[in-house]
């Protein structure tokens, strides 16, 4: 019966029974040979609009078309929704090849067709998700909203202002959003930081990408955004290399808020704000950072040599030539004089406070007093007069100032 459907033209699913197959062939041969009347009376009934198509008039070739219609109805095309009869036929024969498609092509196709695809999601999962799709391309703009409507989808701005082509691309990247979110959440894609198919399926995309790198291309990557590798391993590279997607990714009232919360401008392209952000949170603070730093002593000269740089010295690095030459060939620059090169100064010593300086008077000390020296002008000075006699006896003073005779002596307790 399959064979016979298909020598005859008749548009057929690969899941219909025997009886349906027989109906369908019975039906194709008599209607060219029922009066038209009653073909209007079967398309009425089947909720087919044949003035919509045109089809106001027998005519041999209306008659196919007609046929066309109500074999795209029986297999699931919501004939009415669609404006012309070749989007009727193109939407039909797709949905019939999807049909005997096994669930591997199915697959490949949703790929093909930027739809997410998952273990998680079922043979019948892919086909709907591709069925939906095609009928979306092929439905007018006015047949789009009202899917949105009824899926609860509200419009943004651009759905609903701009020119035709604009408002219909908008309106299908919304439909298409709403169908594949279940495959993204599954993918676990970041939607709610996301307003639209095409960024989630960028997003999908550039994770698998990053995650497929190598060490050494993350690390190029990265770098080439003027930030340092330095001390990250390839897991901390990959995590950041996929939030700067993100930010490339995200609607631009996301990217402006997020900036907001690093206290940027949010002025600039999706690229300028991505880099803005990168930097405000991985660069170092510190103003002496390189943004490719380079190791000096690894760098190569000209010829191809490694060689160390030179710092301060004249001649391109070259040290000058102080030998006996040097020292006869004449006077010195600047009328003969010798340059005025001053010594170095020894390390400038941080005096003490007022508060201590004051106190080592007390005892008869200067400010350079040492430790020892305080301990032996305290004892002079605050011991009782009979400890200082006892003390002078056995107790050399190194020449120390004598004790302060108007100094008052504390009284000792025993």
């Amino acid at each position: 019966m399959k064979v016979r459907c298909d020598e005859s033209n008749i548009p057929i699913r690969g899941d219909l029974t025997f009886s349906e197959y027989k109906a369908r062939l019975q039906y194709g041969n008599l209607a060219w040979e029922l009066p038209w009347h009653e073909l209007e009376k079967d398309c009425a009934a089947w909720g087919i609009p044949l003035t919509k198509f045109n089809l106001r008039r027998e005519t041999t070739e209306n008659r196919g078309v007609l046929l066309w219609l109500v074999f795209a109805k029986w297999n699931g095309v919501p004939v009415e929704r669609l404006d012309s009869s070749g989007s009727v036929t193109n939407v039909c024969q797709q949905y019939t090849k999807m049909e005997a498609m096994p669930v591997k092509e199915l697959r490949q196709l949703c790929r093909d067709w930027k739809i997410p695809e998952h273990d998680v999601l079922s043979r019948d999962d892919y086909l709907n998700r591709l069925q939906r799709k095609l009928l979306y391309y092929e439905l007018s703009l006015h047949e789009l909203q009202k899917e949105c409507k009824e899926l609860g989808i509200t419009l943004n701005q651009t759905s609903t202002q701009g020119r035709e082509q604009e408002k219909r691309e908008s309106v299908l990247d919304q439909l298409m959003f709403s169908i594949c979110h279940a495959g993204f959440k599954a993918m676990e894609v970041p939607l709610e930081r996301l307003d639209s198919w095409k960024s989630a399926w960028q997003l999908h995309k550039e994770t698998i990408r990053i995650n497929a790198s190598s060490l050494s291309e993350v690390t190029s990557r990265y770098e080439a955004m003027h930030l340092s590798s330095q001390g990250l391993t390839r897991a901390q590279i990959v995590e950041r290399l996929k939030l700067v997607s993100l930010w490339q990714a995200m609607s631009l009232n996301e990217l402006h808020k997020e900036c907001r919360e690093q206290k940027l401008s949010s002025s600039g392209g999706r690229e300028a704000l991505a880099s803005s952000l990168a930097s405000a949170l991985w660069k170092p603070r510190h103003s002496g950072y390189s943004p490719e730093p380079q190791s000096f002593f690894n760098s190569t000269s000209s010829s191809g040599s490694s060689s160390r740089p030179t710092f301060g010295t004249p001649n391109g690095g070259a040290r000058p030539n102080i030998g006996p030459a040097a020292k006869s060939a004449g006077p010195p620059p600047n009328g003969g004089a010798r340059p005025n090169i001053r010594p170095p100064q020894p390390p400038q010593q941080i005096g003490a406070p007022a508060k201590i300086v004051a106190h080592f008077k007390t005892l008869g000390l200067d400010a350079s007093a040492r430790v020892e020296d305080v301990k032996r002008a305290y004892l002079l000075n605050f011991m009782s007069s009979l400890t200082i006699r006892l003390q002078s006896k056995i107790v050399d003073f190194g020449g120390l100032p004598r004790p302060n005779k108007n100094m008052p002596t504390p009284c000792l307790m025993f």
